[in-house]
């Protein structure tokens, strides 16, 4: 039971603090949650801007990192969903 209890400790801390998941901008949970994704989601940007900026023609338009979902979670029924 330990083991159990403490495998699972484990994934939980690495879900939701360093897996990255791709509805949430490439955000972990965590971020989202207290709100640093949108201070992460603003320096990538800032980073993406200076590489275009070096580099234009590598790009066929500005890169834009990933928006922060306005609601995320398991089988949520999208706005844009009828039905």
């Amino acid at each position: 039971m330990d083991h159990a209890r403490q495998w699972t400790a484990q994934f939980l801390d690495r879900y939701a603090h360093h897996h990255r998941h791709s509805g949430l901008g490439r955000h972990t949970p965590a971020s989202v949650f207290d709100g640093t994704a949108i201070e992460h989601r603003a320096r990538r940007q800032r980073r993406l801007d200076q590489l275009w900026q070096a580099n234009p023609q590598r790009y066929r338009r500005p890169p834009i990192a990933p928006a922060i979902p306005d609601q995320a979670g398991i089988n949520i029924k999208h706005l844009s969903q009828t039905g």
